[in-house]
């Protein structure tokens, strides 16, 4: 309707705040200065990472819902608010 406005958010660092489970880590190396390390948080990129985020995304939805927020479509780590008037 005339008078809606949206705000959009991406979560830019999205990946690097989902922590990967101890006994996961070890499928997840890094190389670095000729040595081997554990990654605490998954990569982007990572094929994976997507539902792990989306996972996260929908809870943060349904928070939102539960407040009377919304709707909130939504896409990984991208979010569009609404507000009608």
């Amino acid at each position: 309707p005339p008078g809606t406005q949206v705000a959009s958010l991406d979560q830019a660092h999205a990946f690097r705040c989902s922590a990967v489970l101890p006994r996961h880590k070890w499928a997840l190396p890094v190389m670095w200065r000729d040595s081997i390390w554990p990654d605490h948080t998954f990569p982007f990129g990572l094929c994976t990472s997507g539902n792990v985020q989306g996972t996260v995304a929908d809870a943060f939805v349904d928070i939102l819902d539960a407040h009377d927020i919304g709707p909130t479509p939504k896409w990984v780590d991208d979010f569009e608010f609404f507000r009608f008037p």
